[in-house]
């Protein structure tokens, strides 16, 4: 079982942004954000095929969180492959993501996403969000990254965001 495991990550990460809610002849800010770790093993039954586990441990400006997300990898780790993601975080809400993920430039990982999620706040409707994450590995196990999205929300809600991640590979 462990000659199968292709990776175990650790991260932190926090993502912020400015929502905007349009009501008859009004405007209204709100600020969101999520700052998390997490915790991620990887396995590869072959080089063509991986799954992945993660435990994400958060908070935002209410209270602290708990979520689970299995990952799936189709292609190979280290090139262009395509990513699915499942999960949820308690009180946050869940989120689908379909990633494709280029690796075309030595040490620099990127990522282009969209994902279906009711993030920052699980009982919203679902939204669309895209994202764009560019990093830079500083070793083979740790790499920056910067993460850039949009959410819209049946074009009620919307609103860009930014933030920054730091993972580590083992």
């Amino acid at each position: 079982m462990l000659r199968n495991v292709e990776y175990i990550e650790a991260g932190i990460g926090t993502l912020r942004g400015q929502a905007s809610t349009f009501q008859p002849g009004i405007e209204t800010g709100v600020g969101t954000g999520f700052d998390r770790g997490w915790a991620e093993i990887g396995i590869a039954p072959s080089q063509y095929l991986g799954v992945g586990a993660r435990l994400t441990l958060g908070g935002d400006e209410e209270t602290f969180r708990i979520g689970l997300a299995g990952l799936l990898r189709l292609g190979m780790a280290q090139r262009s492959r395509l990513q699915l993601e499942a999960g949820a975080i308690t009180g946050v809400g869940f989120r689908v993501v379909t990633g494709f993920h280029v690796m075309t430039i030595p040490k620099v990982p990127m990522a282009l996403e969209v994902i279906l999620t009711t993030e920052p706040n699980e009982t919203r409707e679902t939204a669309e969000r895209g994202r764009f994450k560019i990093g830079y590995e500083l070793t083979p196990g740790a790499t920056v990254s910067a993460v850039m999205s949009y959410q819209a929300l049946r074009g009620a809600e919307h609103g860009f965001g930014g933030g920054a991640e730091v993972g580590f590979r083992f």
